[in-house]
This record gives structure tokens, sequence and C-alpha cells, in this order.
């Protein structure tokens, strides 16, 4: 007997792959545009990222402990958002809900690591919420995170870069706690 295939069936296979892969892993934070009106309850969060190699850190709404629920439904939905850190230093600016967010995971392609519950910061609403200057670290199997407070330089960077926001928003710095 001959076997046949059925492209109806390599049709239904691929979409189901695509519709898998579309809802893992695909959270998006885009970039605030200047003068862009918020959404109520919203707020602008402000760091500066850098790392030695490529990595993507990823944040989840903040909970008490990290649970196997929680980072089963991240790898199944993606994270709530999530940032860039390369060799390069460069500011993120997010339009976000206000409320508590954890760092949930950190990515350096093949590796990642779960990070604790310990790990949080805060977006407050109607303001420009800076979180500070984040330093990524990976050597070998080890990484390291940091933040540093260079408040004055943040300023300098979001009255050139969104003059409409500083005028319109108090600047509020939260820095985000990290605990490893």
């Amino acid at each position: 007997m001959k076997p046949h295939s059925n492209p109806l069936r390599l049709v239904v296979a691929l979409f189901f792959v695509w519709i898998l892969g579309s809802l893992t892993g695909c959270a998006f934070t885009p970039r605030a545009v200047d003068g862009q009106e918020l959404k109520p309850n919203q707020g602008l969060l402000v760091l500066k990222i850098r790392s030695n190699v490529n990595a993507r850190l990823g944040f989840l709404d903040f909970a008490g402990e990290s649970t196997f629920g929680n980072r089963f439904a991240e790898n199944m939905l993606g994270p709530k958002g999530f940032v860039f850190a390369t060799p390069e230093e460069r500011y993120v600016v997010i339009a976000f809900d206000a409320g508590e967010y954890m760092w949930s995971k950190i990515e350096v392609y093949p590796m990642f690591a779960w990070l604790h519950a310990s790990n949080k910061f805060k977006v407050a609403p109607n303001a420009i919420t800076y979180i500070g200057d984040i330093r990524v670290n990976v050597l070998d199997r080890r990484f390291s995170l940091k933040v540093s407070d260079r408040e004055h330089a943040m300023r300098e960077y979001l009255a050139s870069t969104y003059p409409e926001y500083v005028k319109s928003m108090p600047i509020v710095k939260m820095l985000a706690e990290l605990r490893l």
C-alpha cells in the first residue's frame, strides 16, 4: 500500500503551528511617541539599559511569589512585556498601565533564567516613572542585574526627545528593586 499525503492536513498542521508560534512569547512593547495621548490609568515607564551580550528581560504583573503556574503561563502566553538589552546603552520609553510589575525571566540564547518575585518596579499613573539605569552582565552561565540612579542624564534625554510629555507630566523616580 502506497502512503499518500493529504494537502489539507498539511495546511491545517501548518496553521496550528503558526497559531502556537503567535501565542507563545510574542509580547510587544512599543516605544512611546511624544505627545501621543495615554489611555486612562497609564503612565510612561522610562529606563536605560545595557548588557555585555544581547539579552531579553521579560516582566509580568507583580505576584508575591514566583510559582510554576506563573512560569507556565509566561511560557504559553508570553510576558506582559520585555526589553532588549544590548551592548549599546539605550533609553526605553514605554506607555504602560500603572501598577506593580516584576522582572520574570532573562533570556540569552540559548539559555534563560527565571527571576524571583523580589525583583519589581512600579509605573505611576499619568506620570513619567524612571526606574533607573539597568545593567545586565552575563558571564558563562551566571548573570547579574544592577540598577543605578542617573536621573539627571535621563531628564536631559527626555527633555530633548520627549518635550511634550515632559511639559505635561511629572517625572517620578521609583528605582527598580533588584534582589537576586
